[in-house]
């Protein structure tokens, strides 16, 4: 074996002895929208592409969604296990993956998905989630008269003395 042969050898078993050991790779839930987390070992359902029922039968809303990456060897179980912390972190009730895009590296297969993170919509939002789409509903203030000056204060406390607001004669 040349010189040369050798450590290429060796990086290449490194690739395939790591590819074995992570069955699939999650990412932290960014770019989601604001729902109250679940316990740990929430419940959730999984819907895949290639399995019915494809898709829920109940109305649903996208929370957000990431990227799932997996061997041959990992099922469905796994595939739920791998994703339950970012599920339930996220509050989601159902989970739903996109069909795997396949690519082979030597005698591994890599498996793709797209993962969507969903609520049931036709059940009511938990109570903090109601108050901040009802705040968000809230009409504007009326528009301030011309001579108002607006002075920019930090949030006030309870505990501290407000400031004063002086109109402009």
């Amino acid at each position: 074996m040349s010189v040369i042969q050798k450590p290429c050898l060796v990086l290449l078993v490194g690739v395939f002895a790591s590819a074995c050991a992570t069955p699939g790779e999650t990412r932290e839930p960014s770019q989601f929208k604001k729902w109250p987390s679940k316990p740990p070992d929430c419940e959730f359902d999984v819907f895949e592409a290639d399995a019915e029922p494809s898709e829920p039968s109940r109305p649903y809303e996208v929370l957000g969604t990431l990227a799932l990456d997996g061997n041959q060897w990992m099922g469905q179980e796994g595939r739920k296990e791998a994703l339950r912390q970012t599920a339930c972190t996220a509050g989601a009730d159902a989970v739903l993956l996109s069909r795997p895009f396949e690519r082979g590296f030597g005698k591994q297969v890599i498996r793709s998905y797209d993962v969507r993170f969903a609520v049931y919509t036709d059940v009511p939002p938990p109570p903090e989630v109601q108050a901040e789409r009802e705040a968000a509903r809230e009409k504007p203030p009326p528009p301030r008269s011309p001579d108002t000056i607006l002075v920019p204060a930090p949030a006030w406390d309870q505990g501290e003395e407000g400031t004063a607001v002086i109109k402009k004669q």
